[in-house]
């Protein structure tokens, strides 16, 4: 769950653009030390599963 709300977190509210895998994996790893741990195919997985159900939608812009 975790995971998974970090990942709906970066994307939802850090970023106006859509991301590259890469940057996605990056600023998941920035967070903090426990996060910079993550495996990047884990970090994937979660963005996948999200887009899977719809819950990806980019913040709207003022």
């Amino acid at each position: 769950m975790k995971l998974l709300s970090t990942v709906h977190w970066v994307v939802t509210q850090e970023s106006d653009t859509a991301l590259s895998a890469e940057e996605l994996v990056k600023r998941v790893h920035s967070w903090n030390a426990r996060k910079a741990t993550m495996k990047p195919a884990h970090i994937l997985a979660a963005w996948e599963r999200l887009r899977e159900q719809g819950w990806l939608q980019l913040k709207a812009q003022v």
